[in-house]
């Protein structure tokens, strides 16, 4: 069977500028900010909008911004999706404590703020809160 020979030719991608484009921003906790090295916590649980914000579920679940660059008042440590209408899609926390990456949940956003909440176990839950940063520069495009 004899085969037929082809030119070779360039092929492109098409963009349409109706896809979905995403681009990763940096959030820091505004209670990382206020409790330092000390750490507090979030406050009691309160509803806004209607939609039940929690609080801290532990007694040591406090926020923190440590010297060393962990802790949630990092705003390199909190890594959030936002898609071309400025809603947070995806939101994940890194080098916090002794945890890697942490999902979190985004609870509620109300403009650039954001309120999300992490967990690791059954016992343990932080409650953040924070406003959308700049673009993240170690995260330009994807989670």
């Amino acid at each position: 069977m004899k085969k037929k020979y082809e030119s070779p030719r360039a092929v492109a991608d098409l963009f349409y500028p109706e896809e979905s484009i995403s681009s990763c921003y940096n959030i820091a906790c505004e209670y990382g900010i206020m409790g330092g090295e000390k750490g507090i916590h979030a406050p009691n649980a309160f509803t806004l909008d209607g939609v039940t914000i929690p609080g801290d579920l532990g007694a040591d679940d406090m926020h923190g911004k440590l010297s060393a660059g962990s802790g949630c008042g990092w705003a390199e440590n909190q890594i959030a999706e936002v898609d071309s209408n400025g809603k947070v899609t995806a939101l994940k926390e890194v080098n916090v404590m002794n945890y890697k990456i942490l999902d979190c949940d985004v609870i509620k956003q109300d403009g650039d703020t954001v309120y999300w909440t992490t967990q690791s176990g059954k016992n343990r839950l932080w409650s953040h809160m924070g406003k959308i940063g700049p673009k993240s520069g170690s995260h330009p495009n994807m989670l």
